[in-house]
Order: C-alpha cells, then sequence, then structure tokens
C-alpha cells in the first residue's frame, strides 16, 4: 500500500508543476525545479522494498463478496472511516481552493506548488511513517484520522489563503495521510478493503459536492462535521465489542 500510495504521488508531484508552470512568468525557472524534484523523488523510489512478503501472508484474491460479509458491524465500520479517510485526502484539492478562491477571488500563482508539496511529503514519509504507526490499534489510528478531519475544519486558524499558512496546514495534513494509510493495511486483515475503497471515493465526492454546491465558509465545517461523525459510529463499533462479533 506504501509504494503504491509513493507511486501515485511521485506522479502528482508532476501534476502541481504543470499548475505552477502555468501561473509563473519565469518558465524557463520553473521548468528546471520541475525537473530537480521529479528526478529526486526517482532517485528515491528506486531502492524501494517489495510488498511481495505482506501479499503471501495476507491473501485476499479470489474472494467473493457475500451477504453475511456484507451486512454487518464491522462493514459498517469500514464504511465511515472510507468516508473519512475520502475527505481527507482530496482536501488539498476541494477545500483550500475555494478558500483561496473566497479570499483572493483567483487561485494563487503558488497553489502548483501546493499540490507538489503534498505529494512530496507522501513519497519521502510514507515508508518512514507507516513503521512508526505500524504496531497501533485500530483505535489508535482512527484517533490520526480525527486529526486530520480536524484540520480540514480550521483552515482559518493556519491562515490557509497565503502561501506559510496553506504551507503549514498541507504538511499537517499530508503527514495525517501518510500515517491513516495504515488503515488500509487494516482493512485488507479484516478483509474489508474494498468496501473501504468504495466510500474513500464516496468521501471525495462528499467533498467535491460540498465545495461546489455550499458557502465556501460552510464548507470546511461541515466536512469536519460530518467525518467526526462517521469515524465516533466506527469508534463505538469497535469499543463496545461489536466489530469483534462481525
Amino acid at each position: 500500500a506504501s509504494w503504491n500510495k509513493i507511486a501515485i504521488n511521485a506522479g502528482a508531484i508532476f501534476s502541481g508543476v504543470v499548475v505552477a508552470f502555468l501561473s509563473i512568468n519565469d518558465k524557463v525557472y520553473t521548468l528546471f525545479g520541475a525537473l530537480f524534484i521529479i528526478f529526486c523523488s526517482a532517485l528515491f523510489m528506486l531502492p524501494g522494498k517489495s510488498n511481495r512478503d505482506f501479499i503471501d501472508k495476507h491473501p485476499i484474491a479470489n474472494k467473493r463478496l457475500s451477504k453475511a460479509r456484507l451486512f454487518n458491524y464491522r462493514t459498517l465500520a469500514w464504511i465511515f472511516i472510507g468516508i473519512g479517510m475520502g475527505m481527507v485526502t482530496i482536501a488539498i484539492f476541494t477545500v483550500l481552493p475555494q478558500y483561496m478562491m473566497s479570499y483572493h477571488h483567483h487561485l494563487s500563482s503558488w497553489y502548483g506548488w501546493i499540490i507538489s508539496l503534498n505529494s512530496m511529503i507522501i513519497v519521502f514519509f510514507q515508508v518512514p511513517i507507516m513503521r512508526l504507526v505500524g504496531r497501533f490499534s485500530i483505535c489508535q489510528a482512527l484517533l490520526i484520522l480525527v486529526l486530520g478531519i480536524i484540520i480540514i475544519g480550521i483552515p482559518d486558524l493556519f491562515l490557509a489563503q497565503y502561501f506559510l499558512g496553506a504551507v503549514m496546514w498541507v504538511v499537517c495534513l499530508s503527514f495525517c495521510e501518510c500515517a491513516i494509510s495504515y488503515l488500509d493495511k487494516l482493512s485488507i486483515r479484516d478483509d474489508t478493503f474494498f468496501i473501504k475503497e468504495l466510500c474513500f471515493g464516496i468521501g471525495s465526492g462528499l467533498a467535491v459536492l460540498f465545495s461546489r454546491g455550499l458557502h465556501w465558509h460552510h464548507v470546511p465545517l461541515l466536512l469536519a462535521v460530518v467525518g467526526l461523525f462517521g469515524v465516533a459510529i466506527s469508534f463505538y463499533i469497535i469499543s463496545s465489542g461489536l466489530y469483534e462479533r462481525a
């Protein structure tokens, strides 16, 4: 899971660079900076360790979804976890640009670099952070998800409409994103990865819907409330014993 996410974000670095390239007049300087960043990211990925050992220990192929596995408290917990993870991961593309446009009425020229910063943090810190949280329980991992959801709801406190504030907001959110990837591993262990990924997409879609359909001032707080409500339900299912009996 870690190396898959690193590969995706290594490509996403380029996306941020493209946005910055279109927004900055000194395109030659931007181009050389972009090439250097991508080159460093590629070098970092070369010695990557295979996930084969983990896959061999946790076979999930050829398993069919049944009603008994689909409709139980364990699945319900992962539905809300997946929605929360989707909201956190997509926030840099939903909450931040809408928040910036509410102040400046346009995307700042440095927004592309913020996208690249998010991807670079994941490329360089995903594996170390996964090693750090590798022995966390599911409740401890959910606390990190709660922290990420709270960060989504308070861009005002970071002054995210300005460059340094946006950098601090994205750095905090990116480290949370790295840590909650551990939940992917736990969902594979519990054989709920497909459901979690499905609801991850639903959470991302809800974030986009809220950011486009509601007044900008209400979006961060509403996303935080919805996300925290879902995670609270998951906490209850896990702590009450319903999770283990499912």
